[in-house]
């Protein structure tokens, strides 16, 4: 036993955000006064007063691919060495979400979901959770996401609540931006919201944001149209099932979702990655003004 967790600080050590493992000149703090701007597909960090570039990022879509089905790309994989490691958790990945494309027609231009903090895990064993509403381009290069973390990753925290708004691009050597991390706490409602601020022809410009949160918000331009949405549970590093919240369910809720200026019909997709402690994803409510979708650590139903 004591060779599984040493083998499990070693992953700890390793630089994780939102959409996996990366390395730790790919994690971006997004600095005061600035927004993101794609530009001939090179992410920029640019002064929002005078335009000045202030450094580039990297590339915003490392690998094209419109084989919307087949990808895996922002979601991450199980890392081969955990996967070898008997008797812990399967974390490392998105474990249950919810998604719906948009074939309306027409762009989103809000998307807004509500939950609840949920209490802190049990147990501490450097794990890393993450619990957001985010949407993605076609071709899963990248997602805006409004997120809700616990634990340490390479924007910060610890062995507590946190949030903050990230642009994470695909795959190990993607880059991940982020702005100010601001800590939270159990039972604290918060809203994450994302707006389409902009488009002309093939290129869209969003803000991310939470809700009485402004020191958290992030805005975007230049980028593919951000067509599909998802309410997600994403971890790593588990070492124990008491390594989740201390709850049964998160409830994501007031889902409201607009594509131009109407209310679009949702049908949410259920994907369930990972159950081995009975995790599971369920829909209270389709509605584009007012849904709902549960995300389960364990296969308690409520009553």
């Amino acid at each position: 036993m004591g060779k599984v967790k040493k083998e499990t600080q070693e992953l700890n050590e390793l630089p994780v955000a939102p959409g996996g493992f990366k390395p730790q000149e790919n994690i971006h703090l997004l600095k005061k006064g600035c927004h993101i701007k794609v530009v001939k597909g090179k992410i920029l960090e640019v002064q929002t007063e005078n335009k000045k570039v202030i450094k580039e990022f990297g590339k915003a879509d490392l690998k094209k691919t419109n084989n919307f089905e087949n990808k895996l790309l922002i979601r991450s994989e199980k890392i081969t060495l955990q996967e070898d490691l008997l008797g812990l958790p399967i974390s490392n990945r998105w474990i249950v979400y919810s998604g719906w494309m948009n074939k309306s027609g027409a762009p989103i231009t809000y998307f807004k979901t509500r939950w609840k903090v949920p209490q802190h895990p049990s147990t501490n064993n450097g794990q890393v959770i993450f619990l957001f509403n985010g949407i993605q381009n076609k071709s899963s290069a990248y997602i805006l996401q409004p997120v809700l973390q616990w634990g340490k990753s390479n924007a910060g925290g610890g062995n507590f609540w946190s949030i903050t708004n990230w642009f994470v691009t695909q795959g190990d050597k993607g880059n991940a931006i982020f702005k100010e991390l601001v800590a939270v706490n159990p039972g604290d409602i918060i809203e994450g919201i994302m707006v389409l601020t902009k488009n002309k022809g093939s290129k869209f410009s969003y803000k991310s944001s939470f809700t009485d949160y402004p020191q958290c918000d992030l805005e975007i331009e230049g980028i593919d149209e951000l067509c599909w949405a998802n309410e997600t549970l994403e971890c790593y590093d588990l070492y124990k099932f008491s390594d989740y919240p201390n709850t049964n369910v998160t409830e994501m809720t007031d889902i409201e979702i607009r594509t131009g200026n109407k209310q679009p019909t949702i049908k949410w997709d259920i994907h369930n990655d990972v159950t081995d402690n009975g995790q599971h994803c369920t829909i209270k409510s389709n509605s584009s003004t007012n849904g709902a979708v549960s995300l389960y650590y364990n296969n308690e139903q409520l009553a």
